[in-house]
């Protein structure tokens, strides 16, 4: 089945997703109409929804406020580009000791940091702050740091 790609406003996607599937599901008149809704946390402000054909799809969108009643490029995604997306990576994947972090959660948040340490197995880093010091290490879940360098 085709999918497509639409806009929707930022931040909105679970609710308007949400909406989408409630409306095609609940109503006689849109039965059939979308097979399926997804929404992603690595790709803001946007909605892939699949569905028979385009202008079913558009009669669903089309009452629905926060979502742009016309796909982007006006043709289906193939699956084999959407990949990526569908499978979920390890946060530990591409972090290596002496890599340069951002902590983006926690009491230390904002603060930047240098990897000393790598456990694969927990998905945990060890790090130290690089604007203290003294050398403090820090054990981090990996999903709490974005690399910087």
């Amino acid at each position: 089945m085709p999918v497509y790609i639409f806009r929707a406003s930022n931040g909105k996607e679970k609710s308007i997703a949400q909406l989408i599937n409630r409306k095609a599901s609940t109503l006689e008149q849109y039965e059939g109409t979308v097979y399926s809704v997804m929404v992603t946390e690595g790709i803001k402000g946007y909605i892939f929804i699949e569905g028979p054909d385009i202008q079913s799809i558009e009669k669903v969108t089309s009452t629905i406020r926060g979502v742009n009643n016309k796909p982007i490029k006006n043709q289906p995604v193939d699956l084999s580009e959407l990949e990526d997306i569908l499978v979920p990576r390890p946060a530990i994947e591409g972090l290596q000791e002496g890599d340069l972090v951002e902590i983006i959660k926690g009491p230390f948040k904002g603060s930047r940091a240098r990897i000393t340490r790598v456990d694969h197995a927990n998905q945990e880093i060890t790090a130290e702050i690089a604007s203290s010091s003294m050398g403090l290490p820090l054990k981090l879940h990996a999903e709490y740091v974005r690399k910087i360098s």
